[in-house]
C-alpha cells in the first residue's frame, strides 16, 4: 500500500490503452477532418463522426432542447476549419457553441465507456498495477481504505472509477456493506478537474456508466427515433457536469481545494499520460511546490524525486517546455516508457 502521501495525476494517457480516444483523435471525430494517409483507422473515424452528427441533429426535436439543428453544421464546419490544438481551446473563443460541444463530448465519451466495458487483456493496464500497488502487504479490506493515494485527472470518463469499483468488490471477500465503503473512499480520493460524465454515486455505477453506443444507430435493430431520443437525453444530462479549459473568469479559482491541498501536502507527484498543457498546469499551481523541491536539493536517484512523470513519444522540444513550466522540478521518463513500465521504474509505494 501507499504509506507516503502520493499524488497521480492522469492525462487522456491512461485511458487510450483502452480504446478512448487521445484529444487529436475526439478533435478529429467531431471535425471529421483527417488524415487518410497517415491513419490506418481513418474510415472508422468519419463513421463516428457521422453518427455524433445524426444525434447532435436529433436532439433539437426534443422537448425543452435549446440546440438547434442548423448549429450543428456550422460547428463542423467552422471547426474543421479552424483546425486548432484541441477541442477546448477552439471552445474557449466560440461561447456560442459551448452547450452543444459539451453534449458532442459527452457522446463520444459515453460512447468509448460502452466500449471498455468489454474487459479485454490489456498489457499497459495502469489500472491493474495501482489496484496492486495498493494491495500490497494490505490484509484487509480496512487496511486498503489506509493508501495515502489521491487521484487528480483531467479526463471526462469514469475508466477509473469503473476498474477500481469493479476490483474491490471482487477482490475481497468482505460483506457488501464494507465494500461500499470502501467504494466510498476510493471515490472520495478522485477530483476530474473538468469535471466528469455524471455525478460518482457509489453502487450506481454500473448502471450509469457507458450508457451511449454509437454502434446501435442506423442499425435498425430497433426504433430509432427512440434510440436518438434516449442517447440525446443521455448525452445532455452528462454534458452538466462538462467544464471546458478557460471556461470562467478566473482558471486559477477554479480549482477544487482539496485537490490544492493534496497537492501541497504530496511526497511524491506522478504524470502518467499527460501532455503538460500549459494551462492545466498552470491550474494545478504547482509552482510553489516546485520551489519546495528546489530546497530539498536534487534527489539522489530518480525513483526518489518528488515530481515525476511518462514522456511516451514527447519530442525534446515538449519536454524541454514542461520542465520549464515547473521551474526545473520536473523528471521525465523516457520517451519509451508507456504508464506501467514507467510506474515499475519511477514509483515506489513505501516511504524510505
Amino acid at each position: 500500500m501507499f504509506t507516503k502521501p502520493t499524488v497521480f495525476v492522469l492525462g487522456a494517457g491512461v485511458s487510450v490503452p483502452f480504446g478512448f480516444p487521445s484529444g487529436d483523435k475526439l478533435l478529429q471525430i467531431l471535425s471529421g477532418k483527417v488524415n487518410t494517409k497517415t491513419d490506418s483507422n481513418w474510415q472508422e473515424t468519419l463513421r463516428l463522426h457521422e453518427k455524433v452528427v445524426q444525434l447532435l441533429k436529433a436532439i433539437p426535436e426534443h422537448p425543452n432542447s435549446t440546440l438547434d439543428s442548423d448549429m450543428v453544421d456550422r460547428f463542423v464546419t467552422s471547426l474543421k476549419a479552424a483546425d486548432p490544438p484541441s477541442i477546448d481551446t477552439w471552445l474557449t473563443h466560440h461561447k456560442e457553441y459551448n452547450e452543444l460541444g459539451k453534449v458532442a463530448i459527452a457522446t463520444i465519451i459515453s460512447h468509448f465507456e460502452a466500449k471498455s466495458k468489454s474487459d479485454a487483456y490489456e498489457s499497459d493496464d495502469w489500472f491493474k498495477w495501482i489496484f496492486h500497488a495498493m494491495c500490497k502487504n494490505v490484509r484487509t479490506i480496512a487496511g486498503f481504505d489506509g493508501n495515502k493515494i489521491t487521484f487528480i485527472t483531467f479526463n471526462y470518463d469514469r475508466l477509473l472509477e469503473w476498474k477500481l469499483e469493479k476490483q474491490i468488490r471482487n477482490f475481497f471477500g468482505d460483506d457488501s456493506k464494507r465494500k461500499d465503503n470502501a467504494v466510498k473512499v476510493i471515490f472520495s480520493k478522485i477530483f476530474h478537474v473538468h469535471g466528469e460524465l455524471g455525478l460518482k454515486n457509489c453502487g450506481k455505477m454500473p448502471d450509469n456508466y457507458g450508457q451511449i453506443s454509437l454502434n446501435k444507430i442506423g442499425q435498425g435493430m430497433q426504433n430509432q427515433e427512440q434510440l436518438l431520443r434516449t442517447f440525446g437525453e443521455i448525452a445532455q444530462a452528462h454534458s452538466k457536469s462538462i467544464r471546458i479549459i478557460g471556461e470562467g473568469t478566473n482558471n486559477r479559482s477554479e480549482i477544487h481545494p482539496d485537490v490544492k491541498h493534496h497537492l501541497e501536502q504530496a511526497e511524491k507527484i506522478v504524470f502518467l499520460g499527460f501532455g503538460y498543457d500549459e494551462d492545466n498546469l498552470e491550474l494545478l499551481q504547482l509552482q510553489g511546490k516546485a520551489e519546495t523541491v528546489k530546497t530539498l536539493g536534487m534527489a539522489t536517484e530518480d525513483i526518489d524525486f518528488p515530481i515525476v512523470g511518462t514522456g511516451y513519444l514527447l519530442a525534446n522540444g515538449q519536454r524541454r517546455d514542461a520542465i520549464a513550466e515547473l521551474n526545473g522540478k520536473l523528471r521525465i521518463g523516457s520517451k519509451e516508457l508507456t504508464c506501467v513500465p514507467f510506474c515499475n521504474e519511477w514509483v515506489s509505494v513505501k516511504s524510505l
